[in-house]
């Protein structure tokens, strides 16, 4: 289940995180979304590059999700960062039927911790007196992060409707995507690690990310991170 899996701390995630330290050093006055965040390692490091981020995932994430974006908020916040967390359920806002709207511009809903860098149990989905109103406008994203989120075969369409919508209404004309995939020998591990490829090549330039560009103490053969652009 989505509870059992987003509280691990994935070693794709660890390998992403670290790719994002490694090479881009900064990320200072970007937009992230990190979507299936689950622990949210990989949105949480980029916070502490100076990123403004949204971690999202299903709701019965969220509590592990919201818990970690509390303790991480203000080292994000001293580092130029922010981070804020938001539900994200793929097969509905692949179908359209999630919207992301606020008081502000676009912004998922519902929304915890609905101003950036404000912990859940401080704003709830009330953005007054907490500072700067969290708002995801449209084209408004720089880098979406994806995550050890190629597991199921069922899930990858919803996945990659959902890419497909982000890109479509909310990126940035320069914005890519980072997707960190670990390849596994089970059958339906590789099944999903199929369809996916098959179903974003065409909708999407896909890059393959050089081993010279990881650190070297945090790369994997087995783990590959891949560059999307739309």
């Amino acid at each position: 289940t989505n509870s059992r899996t987003g509280a691990v701390v994935w070693d794709g995630a660890l390998v992403l995180a670290n790719y994002l330290a490694f090479s881009h050093r900064t990320l200072e006055g970007k937009t992230i979304l990190d979507i299936g965040s689950g622990t949210g390692v990989v949105g949480l490091a980029a916070s502490l590059l100076g990123a403004r981020v949204v971690l999202s995932d299903t709701p019965d994430v969220i509590p592990f999700l919201s818990h970690n974006c509390a303790l991480n908020r203000d080292a994000a916040n001293v580092r130029g960062g922010a981070v804020a967390v938001a539900e994200l359920e793929w097969s509905s806002f692949a179908a359209q039927g999630q919207t992301l709207e606020s008081s502000i511009g676009v912004s998922f809903t519902p929304l915890y911790g609905s101003s950036w860098g404000d912990p859940p149990s401080v704003c709830g989905n009330n953005t007054g007196g907490c500072g700067e109103p969290l708002a995801l406008a449209p084209h408004s994203l720089d880098i979406v992060l994806v995550s050890e989120c190629v597991f199921y075969p069922e899930g990858v369409a919803p996945l990659v409707g959902t890419l497909a919508r982000l890109s479509r209404e909310f990126m940035k004309s320069s914005g890519f995507m980072l997707v960190s995939i670990e390849h596994r020998e089970g059958a339906l591990n590789q099944e999903a690690e199929q369809i996916f490829f098959k179903q974003i090549r065409g909708r999407f330039d896909v890059l393959k990310v050089a081993s010279g560009d990881f650190d070297p103490d945090w790369q994997s053969d087995d783990i590959g991170v891949w560059k999307l652009i739309p």
